[in-house]
């Protein structure tokens, strides 16, 4: 049941490929399971992680933890001869 749920919030915010999604799933302390997911998003501001967020708080009571990832182009965009040679 969850797993069709799931599929409809992923679809309903932007999640192309929901069969990319990962699952893992282990027994927390109390015993009880929990599914863990990893979904990568396009987020071009903060103010974006929100509405990634909320349908899964909502629903699922998630804990949700976000990373921040660059793609080779963005890190070229990021000044670091010039981080370098101020911070070295």
């Amino acid at each position: 049941m969850w797993e069709e749920k799931l599929t409809q919030i992923a679809v309903a915010i932007g999640v192309k490929t929901v069969e990319k999604i990962f699952e893992s799933f282990n027994r927390q302390d109390s015993g009880s399971l929990s599914v863990g997911l990893v979904v990568l998003i396009n987020a071009q501001n903060p103010s974006d992680v929100p509405a990634f967020a909320e349908p899964f708080f909502l629903n699922f009571q998630a804990n949700c933890k976000f990373r921040i990832v660059m793609s080779p182009e963005d890190l070229q965009k990021a000044g670091l001869d010039a981080l370098g040679k101020k911070w070295a």
